[in-house]
């Protein structure tokens, strides 16, 4: 710990000022962290909740939407047991033939490979999940996908495909503005 500066007034004051912004950036990260705890959690306890219940099947789409929003959730805090879960929600989506639960397993196990610097296998997922997504009444998660297999086209440095993707993506909103006419979608979108 540097030794406080007593020569000069202003220096001590600027010590000060470091140390409280540090202790507040710890805070604030802290309680970020524990709200992911928390919603980990909840998601675990309603996962244990619908597991409980007598009619219980675990082809049930909530159980398997739970199982995908628990890997979102854990991505960046266990990444082994958020691929395992992936994998896991892809097994029951496929047995219970849910395609929406399949595409969106296949998205977070592609996030998996891309958080661990395998483009390749991501972008094999990514693609997976994009063809499925194509085939489902959502409208959202074909974007996401496009985003992330985009993504890693820039990670793995092949920009020109990346940007392919990027307009591919354009294009398919721009379609889907012209058949909703609503402009909300671009506030969704975060565009």
């Amino acid at each position: 710990m540097p030794l406080k500066p007593v020569l000069f007034p202003h220096a001590f004051f600027l010590w000060k000022r470091k140390k409280v912004i540090s202790i507040l950036i710890a805070l604030f990260w802290a309680s970020f962290s524990f709200a992911q705890n928390v919603k980990v959690e909840q998601l675990r306890d309603s996962l244990n909740q619908l597991r409980s219940q007598p009619a219980f099947s675990e082809k049930d789409t909530t159980h398997i939407d739970l199982i995908n929003e628990l890997v979102v959730n854990l991505r960046y805090y266990d990444v082994e047991e958020a691929y395992e879960l992936a994998q896991k929600a892809l097994q029951l989506s496929r047995e219970a033939d849910y395609r929406l639960g399949e595409a969106t397993a296949l998205l977070r196990i592609g996030d998996y490979y891309s958080d661990k610097g395998q483009s390749d296998n991501a972008i094999k997922n990514f693609e997976a999940a994009l063809e499925i997504a194509d085939e489902v009444d959502d409208k959202m998660i074909p974007f996401r996908i496009i985003n992330n297999l985009a993504s890693e086209h820039t990670y793995k440095g092949d920009f020109a495909e990346a940007l392919s993707d990027y307009l591919h993506g354009i294009e398919r909103i721009n379609i889907l503005l012209e058949e909703k006419r609503d402009k909300d979608i671009l506030i969704i979108l975060s565009i």
